[in-house]
């Protein structure tokens, strides 16, 4: 017999936590299938940020792409943010930073490319954990690839994820994706297996 709980890390961003017994998956949680209600604005959210799309060399055009931008939170606190940076391709003058951060923003200066990446994913992003409301606005403002200004508030991003164009298709894209709540990032749960104990069992 055996008691098990798990906490999800706030950056994992999975949907569900199994429990595998010798291989075998013997319990499944699924934290993203909780609704959220008025009161899961009271705990920090998550947004991600994520940039990189087009173009693409089968249309014979593209290269690396500059990403230099400013983000900015209006009526609410940054508390933390994980990047989520890919390794290549491989640039000796490029690197992927975020500077100045603070409790209203930060800035990040990165690359993004379809050569030398693998299985041609060429996307990286940041998670924001963002304590505020519906009326919360995240801003950001691009010098790189091009000059564009973008804003939305946390209650729209409830509802569906935002596209941000840099121009005319297919230039480079990036997406603000859904806000995810306290109570489908993290989750805790007690599991019990019954077993006779003559053999040795692995969780």
């Amino acid at each position: 017999m055996a008691g098990i709980a798990e906490d999800l890390s706030f950056w994992t961003l999975r949907d569900r936590v199994e429990i595998l017994k010798n291989n075998r998956v013997v319990h499944r949680d699924f934290p993203m299938d909780r609704v959220p209600g008025a009161a899961s604005w009271s705990q920090p959210v998550l947004v991600r940020f994520e940039y990189g799309w087009g173009p693409w060399p089968a249309l014979g055009i593209g290269g690396v792409a500059d990403w230099n931008l400013d983000v900015r939170v209006q009526g609410g606190e940054l508390l933390s943010l994980q990047p989520c940076f890919l390794s290549g391709p491989f640039e000796e003058g490029r690197r992927d930073r975020i500077s100045g951060q603070s409790r209203n923003g930060f800035t990040l200066e990165s690359f993004t490319s379809l050569r030398q990446t693998l299985e041609d994913y060429s996307q990286k992003a940041v998670v924001l954990k963002i304590a505020g409301s519906p009326a919360t606005r995240p801003q950001l403002s691009l010098r790189q690839p091009r000059k564009v200004e973008f804003t939305c508030t946390l209650g729209q991003l409830a509802q569906s994820n935002e596209i941000l164009f840099t121009a005319e298709f297919p230039h480079e894209s990036a997406a603000i994706d859904r806000v995810v709540f306290e109570e489908n990032y993290r989750t805790s749960f007690t599991f019990r297996d019954e077993d006779s104990g003559g053999e040795v069992n692995w969780y």
